[in-house]
């Protein structure tokens, strides 16, 4: 089965329908891959310029990271908060800049627009009451990372309100349709979490856990590449996903877990009752503890040469396809 940065193993494995078995010492390791050993040398180890021992080098994580998130994080409510200096996101591109002029609940600070575009939000700006400030795409090139796909449309932004796992009680949430949350298991890639938003956002969802730690931040590239996604849908970051699955569980939600492993067939479940749906990370799939907290494995059927499916491919296909066992047991 192939694999790749990005892709994830949810389809079968071969022509014979047999799933490639993960390496065992990925295994034991809760799903991660194998790290190579470090090389031996002879060379002998430089003197230290201190008393104390070989000087370390200590790399401290940038703001708006992955690690500072989870470094910031707030245990007690199961999500995370942002350091003083990090209450800023950026949120760039027409969709994303279009949905979160749109959220009431978005507080914006800034709006930089090309001079094409200042005409096309004139009116999304007047009626939240800001002036947006024209500059040229050149300009807007500058406060952003290098290849960002701006559009000539940018606002900074406070971060949206870190919802407790608490708050996903199915009895809670919108009535007519029974409850589907999704949840990221260290899904790293911000282009594939934003793609998962938008499907989510798409297929009606009601939330999406991920984990605080080895996830992206939500702005920037994430944002973008959701599409309004981010604004639609909310969102969980977790400490503890083990913990936040048994949480779920104890609500009432039968828990599903995408793995390309099992034998069972997503097309197949009765999804009757309120769903958790969850995906592992790009090419490490779910860890132990997170396979450990699910009622059950299934997988998504193929029938092509290619066996394998991106992970935001495969969340887009099994949301659908729950969504479609759903509404078919709704109307029987």
């Amino acid at each position: 089965m192939s694999r790749n940065g990005r892709g994830e193993r949810y389809g079968r494995a071969d022509a014979a329908g047999r799933p490639a078995a993960a390496p065992a010492a990925a295994r034991r390791d809760g799903g991660r891959s194998d790290r190579a050993a470090p090389a031996r040398s002879d060379k002998k180890p430089r003197p230290s310029d201190n008393r104390g021992g070989p000087r370390r080098v200590v790399r401290q994580p940038q703001a708006g990271s992955p690690d500072r998130a989870g470094a910031e994080r707030t245990a007690e409510r199961g999500g995370y908060r942002r350091s003083a200096g990090d209450e800023t996101v950026r949120l760039y591109g027409v969709h994303a800049v279009a949905a979160a002029l749109a959220n009431a609940d978005r507080v914006i600070t800034k709006v930089r627009l090309s001079p094409p575009n200042m005409e096309r939000f004139a009116e999304a700006c007047a009626a939240r009451g800001l002036e947006p400030m024209p500059m040229e795409a050149s300009e807007i090139d500058k406060l952003l990372p290098r290849d960002a796909v701006h559009q000539g449309a940018m606002v900074e932004a406070e971060p949206l309100t870190v919802l407790d796992i608490s708050e996903l009680d199915p009895d809670q949430l919108p009535s007519g349709r029974r409850a589907l949350v999704l949840v990221l298991d260290q899904v790293t890639d911000p282009h594939n979490v934003g793609a998962i938003l938008r499907s989510a956002a798409a297929f009606g969802a009601d939330a999406l856990v991920m984990t605080a730690r080895h996830s992206p931040p939500l702005d920037g590239v994430l944002a973008k590449a959701a599409s309004g996604g981010l604004e639609a849908l909310r969102v969980v970051p977790v400490a503890n996903l083990a913990r936040a699955l048994e949480k779920l569980g104890e609500m009432g939600y039968f828990r599903l877990g995408l793995d390309g492993m099992a034998t069972a067939d997503i097309a197949d479940e009765a999804a009757d009752t309120p769903t958790v749906l969850v995906l592992g990370a790009e090419s490490a799939g779910m860890r132990r503890l997170t396979t450990e907290h699910c009622d059950r494995l299934c997988r998504i059927g193929t029938t092509g040469a290619l066996g394998s499916l991106n992970v935001s491919n495969a969340a887009a296909i099994a949301l659908h396809t729950l969504r479609v066992r759903q509404r078919s047991i709704t109307e029987a």
